[in-house]
């Protein structure tokens, strides 16, 4: 039972990660389930859905089917669909239903490419973990097949962990102008906006930025094939912009300074959210407000990259509502988070994140960069 909820609702699942790394690619991307995975994704997961053309197809996963282990069924309508589409990839993603079966998806996966002579991909995702690993997963297999060996160019970086589930409202294409403001040339942003040719030559960067814990596989595995180094962050805050684009110069001139962590023992202030941006946020508190210790947490997946920041991982919704129930003084989260403490005296700000409630609350999901983020404090500090 300690996995439970009864507050706060389901976050955005593996298979929607993997789902939403193809949308910009021209892709036939199946989800092997009934249709309410699809429609979970399509509904509640990916921001970009409804007013666009980029497809994602249901295998209409059937009782019988799945009872028989029937997987040709899926395998000749994809192959069927490939004749008509000409896609330059196809994926199949798994649910909770082919998990239960135990179905091979990178066999069904083979048996296509090897039918089609298109790069095809399995995924056994289930449901049961979250997104963030589904986009490490879905990445780190597209890098794997396509990326290429490439002139370095200098001073260029990519933009990795940039999707739409962390980001769906602009924050990318302001980063991205950020750094061009400042010289710093934007090789790509992946998955956010990636295409097959740019997908390519990721390794031409200088330098990856990790911008939200999704994008750590794809930096691990960019460095051990090609060997370029990664920095983990945002540009939060005046000061704490001024002082990523210092860091990310310095790292393009071989100079790594690591994100700081402001701790915390004693904090006055918790930012629970995505580990990334959190420990971003308590950076820029930390630079533009003088606060020095500021608590950050996250319900999300563990990465050994980000331990030692003194992240509070919390397992399940028991211990967010122990930890949210503490004596603070601001409290930064998604407000469904305040479900869980009604009676807490914290000043609470709403920070929503879309793989906690989705789109209740998209329209109030700030862009944070540089200038941004002091607009967005002082105004929701100022409110009584």
């Amino acid at each position: 039972m300690a996995k439970l909820s009864i507050y706060i609702p389901p976050f955005s699942p593996d298979y929607s990660g993997v789902a939403s790394t193809f949308f910009d690619l021209n892709a036939i991307a199946v989800l092997h389930d009934a249709s309410g995975c699809t429609g979970n994704y399509t509904g509640y997961d990916e921001p970009r859905w409804y007013g666009s053309h980029s497809p994602i197809y249901c295998s209409g996963l059937r009782e019988i089917d799945a009872i028989m282990g029937n997987d040709q069924k899926l395998i000749d309508k994809v192959i069927a669909a490939q004749r008509d589409i000409k896609a330059d990839m196809i994926a199949i993603i798994g649910s909770p239903v082919p998990m239960v079966v135990g179905c091979d998806a990178k066999g069904i996966a083979a048996e296509i490419e090897n039918a089609t002579g298109v790069p095809s991909f399995g995924f056994d995702t289930t449901g049961t973990a979250y997104y963030d690993k589904g986009i490490g997963m879905a990445s780190a297999e597209l890098i794997r097949k396509f990326t290429i060996s490439a002139p370095q160019i200098p001073g260029s970086v990519n933009l990795l962990g940039a999707n739409a589930i962390d980001f769906p409202s602009g924050q990318i294409d302001s980063i991205r102008a950020l750094l061009e403001e400042n010289g710093i040339h934007v090789n790509a942003s992946f998955p956010y906006g990636i295409t097959l040719s740019a997908l390519r030559t990721l390794s031409s960067a200088s330098l990856n930025i990790i911008m939200s814990a999704s994008g750590i596989e794809a930096a691990r595995i960019l460095q051990k094939r090609f060997g370029t180094p990664y920095l983990i962050g945002l540009p939060y805050g005046k000061n704490g912009a001024s002082s990523f684009i210092n860091r990310t110069r310095n790292a393009l001139n071989g100079k790594y300074e690591d994100i700081i962590s402001t701790g915390n023992d004693t904090a006055r202030i918790l930012v629970m959210g995505e580990a990334v941006a959190s420990l971003a946020i308590a950076e820029a508190l930390r630079m533009d407000y003088g606060y020095s210790k500021v608590a950050t947490a996250s319900l999300f997946s563990r990465y050994r990259e980000l331990d030692g920041k003194e992240i509070i991982y919390v397992e399940d919704e028991a211990g967010a509502k122990k930890l949210l129930s503490n004596d603070w003084d601001i409290i930064i989260a998604d407000p469904l988070y305040k479900r869980l403490a009604p009676n807490s005296k914290s000043r609470f700000i709403s920070y929503p994140s879309y793989a906690v409630s989705s789109k209740l609350h998209l329209d109030m999901i700030p862009d944070l960069t540089g200038s941004n983020f002091n607009e967005f404090f002082n105004k929701e500090r100022s409110k009584s």
